[in-house]
Parts: C-alpha cells; sequence; structure tokens
C-alpha cells in the first residue's frame, strides 16, 4: 500500500523524485519474483507497474520479455492500440505477445513446455507468412484504462491516452496468429514429447533430430556444430568417405550391436539437419547401413528431394547392376567408372541434386562389399518370366563398357546359377544380345554416341534400354530384389504370438489402469506381480510401447503411480483408429 501511495499520489504532488520513483519500480519487480505464485499481489503489483509505465514513460518502462508475460496488460494494450491507430505493420514480436498473453487462447503442452523454440518458430512463420507484419485497420471500439489500486485510500480513476481505438476486441486477427500458433504446436509436438520423457535433454542427438528444421540455425547447438566442422573434413580431405563407426561416433551414442531402423532414422537426421547428406540413404537408394561397409558423405540442399521417382529409381537399378558387375574381377577399371558416371551426367530428367544424389550412391557402390546381400534369396522367389527379364538386363549392363572380361562373365555365371538357368547359356546369350545391337545400328539415327578417341570405349547408351514394357517389369523386380533382408526380418518377427512378447504383457497392465487418473503403489505392484512384472520394469516397458506410438511416456511411479490423461487419450484414439 505504502509503495503504491508514493507512485501515486506522492509523485504527482512532487513529493517522490523521478529516481527514487524509478528504485521503487524496481523493487516491485524484484518482489515480484519472491512472490510470483501469490496471484492477488502479482495482479496489483504488475497493474501499478503498467500504470507507470504509461504515464510516466521516461522514469520507468516495462520489457518486451515483462510485457509478453502478462496476461493482456495495459502497456500491451496501449502499444497495441498506437499500431493499429497509425496502421503500421504489427511486429513479430508484438504479434507473439498478442496470442500469447491472449484470454481465450490456451498454449497446448508443446508451446508450455518449449517456450523459446515455441516463440523463435512462431516469428519465423510469422515472417514468412506476413513479410512485414500485419495491417491492422484502426476499430471504432475505443481504448479505456481503469486503474483498480490496492489501497482503499485511493480511489478508482480512468488513466492513458486518449483516443485509440482496441484492437484486443477483434477476432480476425488473432484468429491468423492462433493458425500460426498451431502450425508451431503441430511441428513441435514430437520435440516436446521426447522432452516429457524422463532423463531426457535438449542436447542430446535424439532431441536435436526431432527438432522441426526451420530451428537448427537459430540455435547454438554444439553437436550440429561439431558435425558440420567433421563433415566438412571428410569431405574436403578424404573425398566424402568415412567408416560408419566414425560416422556414428558423431551421435556421442554407444555403437548399437545391429544397425535397426531407428539407429538408421537417427544418423540420417543428423545428418541432413546438419545440411549435408549419406549414401546410402535407406529412402532414396534403398540400402540399409551394414557398420562393416563405408558411408559417402555429400553437402546437400535441406530441401533437397527426389522429383522423378521413376527415373531415379531406375538410374539407381542401373548403377547397382553396373557396380556388381564392374566389381567381379575385383578391380574396378576406369572406363567402367566413366561410363557409369555417364548414365548419371547424361540423363536430363534427372535434378542436379538427385545427380548429386546418385553419384554419391555410385561412389558407395564401388566402395562397397556389400552388392549381393540379399541377393540369392530374392533371385530364387522370381518367376521365370521375371528371370528371363533379369537375364537381359544382366547382360545388357555387362555389353554397356563395349566389352566384357572373362572375370565378368564369371560373374553373370553365378548370378545365372542363382537364377536357376543354365549357366553354359551365357555366351550364346551375350553374343546374342551383341549381334542384335549392332543389327539395330542402322535403323536408329544416334543411338550410339560418337566415339571418343581419348578413351579406351564405346559410350552405348542403347544398351541399357530395354523394350519399353520390359523397362518397367525390370524396375518393379529389381526394387525387390535389391531391398535389403528388412522385410524377411519382420516376417518372423510376425510369427511370433503376441502374446509371448514382454511388451503386451506390460500392455496388457497398462490397459487395466489406463481409464484411471492415479493408482496407489501396493495395487499396481499387486498387478504386475500377476502379470510377473517388477514394477519398474512394467513402468519401463509401458512407457518404451507409448514412446513407439506416440513419443512420449504414458505412466510414472515415483510413490504413486500417475497417468498422464492426455497422452492415455491419444493411444485411445490410435486404439480405436
Amino acid at each position: 500500500y505504502g509503495l503504491e501511495r508514493r507512485l501515486i499520489k506522492d509523485y504527482k504532488e512532487g513529493l517522490v523524485t523521478g529516481e527514487e520513483c524509478s528504485e521503487i519500480c524496481k523493487e516491485i519487480l524484484r518482489l515480484k519474483s519472491i512472490f510470483k505464485d501469490n496471484y492477488s499481489f502479482n495482479g496489483y503489483a504488475s497493474r501499478l507497474l503498467d500504470y507507470i509505465s504509461i504515464s510516466y514513460p521516461d522514469v520507468f518502462c516495462l520489457s518486451n520479455d515483462e510485457i509478453e508475460a502478462s496476461i493482456y496488460s495495459d502497456v500491451f494494450k496501449v502499444k497495441l492500440a498506437q499500431v493499429a491507430q497509425n496502421e503500421a505493420p504489427l511486429s513479430p514480436e508484438l504479434a507473439f505477445a498478442w496470442i500469447r498473453s491472449h484470454p481465450d487462447y490456451n498454449l497446448r503442452t508443446p508451446a508450455r513446455r518449449c517456450p523459446k523454440e515455441f516463440k523463435t518458430l512462431f516469428i519465423l512463420k510469422y515472417k514468412d507468412a506476413f513479410q512485414d507484419g500485419i495491417i491492422i485497420k484502426p476499430n471504432k471500439t475505443k481504448l479505456r484504462l481503469d486503474y483498480r489500486p490496492a489501497s482503499r485510500s485511493i480511489s478508482y480513476f480512468e488513466f492513458g491516452p486518449e483516443g485509440l481505438c482496441d484492437p484486443t476486441v477483434l477476432s480476425a486477427p488473432v484468429k491468423k496468429l492462433a493458425d500460426i500458433a498451431m502450425q508451431c504446436t503441430d511441428e513441435l509436438d514430437a520435440y516436446s514429447r521426447y522432452l516429457g520423457k524422463q532423463n531426457s535433454s535438449k542436447e542430446d542427438v535424439h532431441a536435436i533430430a526431432l527438432l522441426p528444421d526451420a530451428l537448427i540455425d537459430e540455435f547454438e547447438i554444439s553437436l550440429i556444430k561439431d558435425f558440420q566442422a567433421w563433415a566438412k573434413n571428410i569431405a574436403a580431405n578424404k573425398d566424402g568417405i568415412c567408416d560408419f563407426k566414425d560416422l556414428w561416433s558423431q551421435t556421442k551414442q554407444p555403437l548399437p550391436e545391429k544397425i535397426n531402423k531407428k539407429e538408421q532414422e537417427l544418423v540420417c537426421n543428423l545428418v541432413e539437419k546438419s545440411g549435408y547428406s549419406l549414401a546410402p540413404h535407406p529412402t532414396l537408394h534403398g540400402n540399409k547401413f551394414n557398420s562393416a561397409d563405408p558411408i559417402v558423405i555429400y553437402k546437400q540442399a535441406p530441401a533437397a528431394q527426389v522429383e522423378n521417382s521413376a527415373v531415379f529409381d531406375d538410374v539407381a537399378i542401373k548403377l547397382r547392376l553396373g557396380a556388381i558387375i564392374a566389381n567381379a574381377d575385383l578391380k574396378i577399371h576406369s572406363n567402367e567408372v566413366s561410363f557409369l558416371q555417364n548414365i548419371i551426367l547424361s540423363n536430363d530428367n534427372l535434378t542436379s541434386h538427385e545427380k548429386t544424389s546418385l553419384e554419391a550412391y555410385l561412389k558407395w557402390l564401388l566402395k562397397s562389399s556389400s552388392n549381393f546381400n540379399g541377393l540369392k534369396a530374392s533371385l530364387n522367389k522370381l518367376r521365370d518370366s521375371d528371370k528371363e527379364v533379369v537375364r537381359k538386363m544382366l547382360i545388357n549392363v555387362a555389353l554397356s563398357d563395349g566389352k566384357i572380361d572373362p572375370s565378368e562373365v564369371k560373374e553373370i555365371e553365378k548370378l545365372y546359377t542363382t537364377l536357376g538357368l543354365d549357366k553354359s547359356t551365357v555366351p550364346a546369350d551375350i553374343h546374342a544380345l551383341s549381334s542384335s545391337r549392332k543389327g539395330n545400328l542402322n535403323k536408329v539415327d544416334g543411338v550410339l554416341a560418337t566415339p571418343n578417341k581419348k578413351q579406351t570405349f564405346t559410350l552405348d547408351e542403347s544398351v541399357l534400354d530395354i523394350h519399353e514394357t520390359e523397362t518397367k517389369a525390370a524396375q518393379d523386380i529389381l526394387k525387390n530384389i535389391f531391398k535389403d533382408e528388412d522385410e524377411a526380418d519382420s516376417e518372423e518377427i510376425l510369427e511370433v504370438k503376441p502374446e509371448a512378447t514382454l511388451e503386451n504383457k506390460a500392455v496388457a497392465i497398462y490397459r487395466i489402469v489406463s481409464d484411471r487418473d492415479k493408482i496407489e503403489r501396493a495395487e499396481f505392484e499387486k498387478i504386475c506381480s500377476e502379470h510377473g512384472f517388477f514394477v519398474d520394469a512394467a513402468i519401463d516397458s509401458i512407457n518404451e510401447w507409448a514412446f513407439d506410438k506416440v513419443a512420449a511416456p504414458v505412466i510414472e511411479g515415483d510413490t504413486d503411480i500417475i497417468i498422464d490423461r492426455e497422452i492415455a487419450d491419444e493411444l485411445k484414439e490410435l486404439e480405436d483408429i
């Protein structure tokens, strides 16, 4: 009461200096930080500081952060009214303060759990959507500010600038801001859920992998900076080639015994968020990582995507077959490399970043020792008609560099044997297809490229062309052949009865308690015992299952067992779907 009287009555009457008034305001701010949980005190203190900031801005003025943290403060209302009255662009910071403090807008969990990331992403999206900012037209409703004192010895009074409109009553601008806020919370959802997991950290690679791409350059992330320096060195001094173990060490995580889908996604996310890409890429090239094989790192635009997947896949298949044949004699010849590179460079249907990706993939194919992984089982499953398509493709690739070495013939014979074909027919098939190509030279203009005297081979793109109906068939067949044995592993997993897995036993426990908010630990311990679980083991298993489903834990159990209703409802919706 005394501080309020000093600022309102005594300062106006000249009994308090401007310097003392400023010190009193600072003291009120300090008291607010101490008694931040006292709603009544904070309300009166905030209104008093608003009054001084508006009436005597040369004495004291609230910072932008303090305005943002308030709920529709008088200072905020005046600033917003002045912008609208002058028909000036609404700044990103003021727009954020508007939606952040709007009484009818409730911040979702990602915005509350990740306030810094939410604000940064909101400002980026606001600038992208509205450039300089929204223009708010002055409305008819006038701004009225009333001061309600804490002390009964001071009467209510009206204050503030006159003639300003009150845009806080408008709904259209708020809807635009709410739409942006919704986009931000959606993009931060997975990141937020991960941070809600016990022992998680914003600095670990799992969190960084879930951070929206737009925020990567906005924060000083040491893991990203370290990776970029490492990748730059690999690209400059080692032709972009590194061991998988060396790449994995950049995640700061222990090397897993097996490289599964989660590990592949983690590595790809780290690489791509750092402004690079890699080969093989599980999505683009269809090969999974092998810890014994190298990895190729290359600089790539963040937004680079495959625009023509059919053309891209067709070239990737040809490169894979070409690399198999080129590796047949355990020595890669320069003319073979040049030919395979020309398959990429001469294709005008590929974009520049698609060519970059395929060049890195070719580099990996020629360095990798795993070209035949998974081929035998897949080839044995083919129908006879499919085997015929693959047979023609193999010989066409073998003929592509203008000659066939004996070692390549032996390699083709091995593939014939795997296909269940007579390997003794290889020479005759090569001769027949070679003669057929030569016989068509006079019928098709420009099919063969003009021989380059400096080269030791003839670039013959026509040998890679198969009849139109065969091309599509070959693509479909070879895509399946070149898949790693992930699907086979998946089939084996599906054969295990769900009831026999620990996860499903834990989920059965969760379903018993999922409709409740709180369970006493003794009761939960009894339920776990009936299902063959200790309490902590059951909680860990349930949360691992929940994290796989919605990227967030659903149950906590330090004393009593607490169910996170928001996560539980989301899990229920997934099951209903």
